[in-house]
């Protein structure tokens, strides 16, 4: 049980708490703003008679898979660009010409 860290250090009680704990501030918009996340499910918090908890350890676990998705999403796009310029595949779209001006026929050329 030593490993485990004690509730009490883990544990983060209301809004100002958690806004300090992942935005660095309680001010008033970051605390507008826990609550937001709160409600939209972005962050692993929950409400318990009106207070808002969260757990320090499950914060930081969903911001490292959050991390590693996102990771894993641009080493992918990175993948898919080195084989499509490998087969050919311009990145750039290409370039439209421009329309060559015509030439006005007068009516004389026109007949004749």
């Amino acid at each position: 049980m030593t490993d485990q860290p004690d509730l009490a250090d883990n544990l983060l009680r209301g809004a100002p708490a958690i806004a300090r704990y992942l935005h660095g501030s309680a001010r008033k918009e970051d605390i507008r703003r826990v609550y937001h996340e709160a409600a939209t499910g972005r962050w692993p918090i929950f409400k318990e008679g009106g207070i808002l908890f969260a757990l320090k350890t499950r914060l930081r676990a969903h911001a490292e898979a959050r991390s590693a998705e996102a990771e894993a999403r641009i080493m992918a796009a990175a993948a898919k660009a080195t084989t499509d310029s490998k087969a050919g595949a311009s990145l750039r779209s290409p370039q439209r010409r421009r329309p060559r001006k015509l030439e006005r026929k007068t009516a004389a050329e026109a007949r004749g």
